[in-house]
């Protein structure tokens, strides 16, 4: 992808308005507000005010319309999820099991990947690999999006319409069929047991603050928000994106990042199998309805399309 250089209101909005992309990607998953420390302006400490207030705020204009977007579904999401959840449908456990256990000869593979590989008292190297994975889920998407607003903002908006795209649809789907994933249907008893590698390893690391956010019992996280795994979506549609673009070693590195995701996310007992193969078809779903619109004429009625697709108007037109 060729280098598009920054112009100045792309410059100004990352300092302007980049510090929105961090409540963003993190107000979602801790419970603590954003750093508080102000300089002279009103603005954080550090954020623009060499370049001036009028091009700041043409920045952060700029920043807050190409981003609107996501930030409405995020909004509509929490706000469904933490003011409606007495009127949800009840969350689904034994079809997710169901299903693993038909694919894998009466195995669910997040059991038999923990009684392999992890110890509660004694996490090795590979459990502390597992959870930097598992969490560059909340940053990774959105810098992609930075990296790629900051270079070429029409590739911005090409990636932006699949984020919100991939959003939407698995949103929609936990609020209509919410799922729980293997470490909570472990402590209902339906499961044998597994462990919550995220929060336990969280602990051990002594960040009990960000432990706590993982323990089940918070306002700020969905946990029964499993099926399809956007965990394992994204990764994909990263992708599916760059794919083109990319030589040998950047496909290699886009496969591998999807493949080492879904892995993690089933020995973390955070997602079935089953989730993981749904988050992948929403994924590619997602890529080929907007590659089906893109496709479509545009601006042309219905009856001038059938007559540009009818043998005789090319002739008739060169008459």
């Amino acid at each position: 992808m060729p280098h598009v250089p920054w112009n100045g209101t792309q410059r100004d909005a990352v300092k302007g308005g980049g510090p929105l992309i961090w409540y963003a990607a993190t107000m979602r998953r801790t419970e603590q507000g954003p750093d508080e420390t102000l300089g002279a302006t009103g603005l954080p400490v550090g954020v623009g005010a060499p370049a001036g207030w009028p091009r700041i705020v043409r920045g952060a204009g700029r920043f807050l319309i190409d981003w609107f977007p996501l930030l409405v579904v995020l909004f509509l999401y929490d706000s469904i999820h933490n003011r409606l959840a007495r009127f949800l449908p009840p969350a689904h456990t034994l079809p997710q099991i169901r299903a693993d256990e038909m694919l894998f000869g009466g195995n669910v593979p997040a059991v038999q990947l923990q009684r392999i590989g992890y110890s509660q008292t004694h996490p090795g190297w590979w459990d502390y690999a597992a959870l930097a994975v598992y969490t560059s889920h909340f940053f990774v998407p959105i810098l992609v999006g930075l990296w790629l607003w900051v270079r070429s903002r029409p590739r911005y908006l090409q990636y932006m319409r699949g984020v919100v795209g991939l959003t939407t649809i698995g949103y929609l789907t936990y609020i209509l069929f919410p799922a729980v994933p293997p470490w909570l249907a472990s402590q209902r008893g339906a499961l044998a047991p597994t462990h919550r590698l995220v929060r336990e390893l969280w602990e051990h690391l002594g960040f009990h603050g960000i432990a706590v956010q993982f323990s089940g019992s918070t306002l700020y996280a969905n946990d029964v928000a499993a099926i399809p795994s956007l965990h394992a979506a994204y990764p994909l549609l990263i992708a599916v994106f760059f794919w083109r673009d990319g030589g040998p070693v950047r496909r290699v590195a886009l496969a591998l990042y999807a493949a080492v995701m879904a892995l993690v996310l089933v020995y973390a007992a955070e997602h079935y199998v089953l989730d993981i193969g749904l988050g992948w078809l929403y994924a590619i779903a997602t890529v080929a309805a907007i590659a089906r619109f893109d496709r479509a004429p545009r601006g042309v009625g219905p009856a001038a399309a059938t007559r540009r697709a009818s043998p005789g108007s090319g002739a008739a037109r060169a008459a």
